[in-house]
């Protein structure tokens, strides 16, 4: 039977932290034979000076989580107990989330039965209160509002603190640093559930929940190069890609641009993947987007020929990018095909923008890999409808909708601000059964004319939510970030939206995680600043857009730090970059920053990242340079060149590499 010293508990007691049987559901008694070491903050069991219940199911557990057991402990069936599982229910007509399992646990946070519902699993206080920095916690004014970034010392101005320091005395939240008033005094179940940072419901966290630095800052070898223009995360946050697209690094080639890919370490040591991809020619400026699945890349040019553009695809083969395609545009066409590219996310089909075409209405081009390096056009160019509109500004895949399809937006800023077009971003999807291009519900209109609404785009995975940033919006241009979702019906819903902080800031950079309920915004002038938030649930019942973690801000003024901005897929890795566009005398740089614990990671270094000139293949067609024929490990000196010259890359490869190994051995 399921008692002390049977067949369920191994060792013969309830000090043991696994059970022998392997099927501890079989057991009978109400503990179902599992003996845990809970690690929750201890009160003693029954003191009449805390005046809890205890939270346990059955006296082994008790016992197990070291507390004393006496008469006003839980030797009762589980109706008349507390679980010690938690399983977060809806109720209040499904507009409310309840933070409690039942009412014992509601009992626990200073509900009457008047306010929570009688029955077991289903109780929920009047009103439930989703903090800023995304934890559910009640109105119970001694626990106060709780969250990361801005403890509050009451509900009032729970949403709008600013203060990032914590609301109560040591005496008051037990020393733990969790800024939740009695933190150490309630059940963890009542006093902070951490649903969006995936916290385990028991314990009350003992630092802030911050972005933090996890790797090296990554800055170019020389100033003004741009590096940091254009930058993505794949999926999972482990690899990244940077662009530089004023870089001279091409032999013989000025402001050619440039392609780095890299890969995150555990450790937090950043390596190279494959080779330096270069533009082909005098101010070709080229960019890149990366595959979410880190395996293809798209690098490209709006400015070759004449303005006519070209972009090449490349696949991660053996340690090197090879090319497998390009497309491009009739020389002189002046339509800046290329003007911005999305890609897929296993880099099957390419979405490519071309602002300036038909007198800048812009269209939007689709083209899907068919094998080796031939490339089709998927159905009909997508036109803009407005002159100086520039449809195609900003275009991004949904990566796991049913079939493909993405969002694109049209700036309309370089109209007339009495034009009465503020800007606007559309959906398309492609019908299998005509091929071709279906546009999703309504085009989706800024608010203002001349807000650049459209300017920055994001979707989800499933392509049913969508971000847009308005460069212009709000008094003195704010700017703003605003999420839409579709419910079908043909309209989409607006979710609201994120405004900057000041006039002038124009916060319009965003980035969108997978589900559609996170999105990074930046402000990428002067020194800069990135916030991120969540879209859930606010204290009136509505949704709202509330701020997770920190905000980052620039280290240096003009380094323009969030003009570009990549989330993962979870949403708990961020990539921002920092070109220095305002400064040509300070070198771009990018930083990746994941959601964690403050002090969780060390403080990483600035690394100027050193690559030795090599030779470059010849483009076949036109006579340019190609991509650079280096390996990983050649990244770190020297191409095939004469001997003499190898010998003196090798010796500055090998001063590089041990100051590199120095660093790297320092972190670990």
């Amino acid at each position: 039977s399921c008692v002390e010293g049977g067949p369920c508990f191994s060792n013969g007691g309830c000090g043991a932290t696994t059970c022998t049987n392997p099927e501890p559901s079989t057991c009978p008694g109400k503990d179902k034979g599992q003996c845990k070491n809970f690690p929750r903050n201890p009160y003693k069991c029954g003191d009449e000076s805390v005046g809890y219940k205890c939270l346990y199911d059955n006296t082994c557990l008790v016992k197990d989580a070291g507390f004393d057991i006496d008469a006003d402990c839980c030797q009762a069936p589980d109706a008349g107990a507390c679980p010690s599982s938690y399983e977060p229910v809806f109720c209040g007509g499904g507009d409310k989330i309840c933070p409690y399992s039942n009412m014992c646990l509601a009992e626990l946070a200073g509900y009457s039965d008047k306010q929570c519902s009688p029955e077991p699993g289903t109780a929920c206080p009047t009103d439930i209160l989703i903090c800023p920095g995304g934890e559910m916690l009640n109105r119970d004014p001694d626990n106060g509002c709780k969250f990361p970034s801005c403890p509050c010392d009451s509900i009032a101005n729970c949403r709008d603190c600013l203060n990032e320091k914590c609301a109560w005395s040591p005496e008051l939240n037990g020393g733990n640093g969790g800024c939740a008033k009695n933190c150490n005094k309630v059940p963890a179940d009542a006093s902070c559930f951490f649903h969006k940072l995936g916290h385990d419901a028991d314990t009350c966290p003992a630092n802030e929940i911050v972005w933090e630095q996890a790797a090296p800052t990554l800055a170019s070898r020389k100033d003004g190069d741009y590096f940091g223009s254009n930058n993505q995360l794949d999926a999972t946050g482990g690899r990244f890609l940077v662009s530089a697209k004023k870089s001279s690094e091409a032999s013989g080639l000025k402001e050619a641009g440039m392609v780095k890919v890299y890969d995150v370490r555990r450790n937090g040591s950043v390596r190279q993947v494959g080779q330096t991809l270069y533009g082909y020619r005098d101010g070709d400026e080229v960019q890149g987007v990366l595959a979410l699945s880190g395996k293809r890349l798209a690098m490209f040019t709006p400015k070759r020929d004449g303005n006519a553009g070209r972009v090449w695809i490349y696949e991660l083969q053996s340690g090197k990018w090879v090319e497998i395609g390009k497309i491009e545009r009739p020389k002189e066409s002046g339509e800046r095909f290329g003007d911005t590219v999305a890609i897929s996310k296993g880099g099957g089909i390419i979405v490519v923008g071309s602002t300036f075409a038909n007198n800048k209405k812009g269209k939007v081009s689709v083209f899907r890999y068919l094998g080796g390096t031939a490339w089709e056009q998927m159905g009909s160019e997508i036109p803009g409808n407005f002159v100086d509109g520039k449809f195609g500004w900003n275009i991004d895949i949904a990566s796991d909708a049913s079939t493909p399809t993405f969002v694109v937006g049209e700036k309309s800023d370089d109209a007339d601000e009495n034009s009465g077009r503020p800007g606007q971003a559309r959906v398309y999807r492609w019908n299998r059964s005509n091929s071709k291009w279906r546009m999703v519900g309504n085009e989706i209109q800024g608010q203002n004319p001349g807000d650049s609404f459209g300017r920055s785009v994001a979707i989800s995975a499933d392509g049913q939510t969508i971000a847009s940033g308005a460069r212009y919006f709000g008094n003195k241009d704010k700017g703003g970030a605003f999420g839409f979702q579709y419910l079908g019906g043909g309209s989409w819903i607006s979710q609201g939206g994120v405004v900057g902080d000041s006039a002038g800031d124009e916060l319009f950079n965003v980035a969108m995680n997978k589900a559609g309920d996170r999105i990074a915004v930046g402000s990428g002038l002067g020194l800069g600043y990135v916030k991120v938030f969540d879209y859930g649930p606010s204290i009136s019942g509505a949704g709202a857009w509330t701020q997770i973690g920190d905000t980052l801000r620039g280290k240096a003024l003009g380094e323009n730090f969030g003009s570009e901005v990549s989330l993962s897929h979870d949403g708990e890795t961020l990539l921002v970059g920092s070109p220095s566009r305002d400064n040509p005398n300070q070198p771009g740089a990018v930083r990746l920053y994941k959601l964690a614990p403050k002090g969780t990671y060390p403080e990483y270094p600035h690394i100027t990242w050193w690559e030795a000139p090599s030779i470059q293949s010849a483009d076949p067609e036109d006579n340019g340079l190609g991509y650079s024929s280096m390996s990983d490990e050649d990244t770190r000196g020297g191409g095939a060149t004469s001997p003499a010259a190898t010998t003196k890359r090798q010796a500055m490869a090998s001063f590089v590499i041990s100051a590199f190994i120095g660093v790297a051995a320092a972190l670990l």
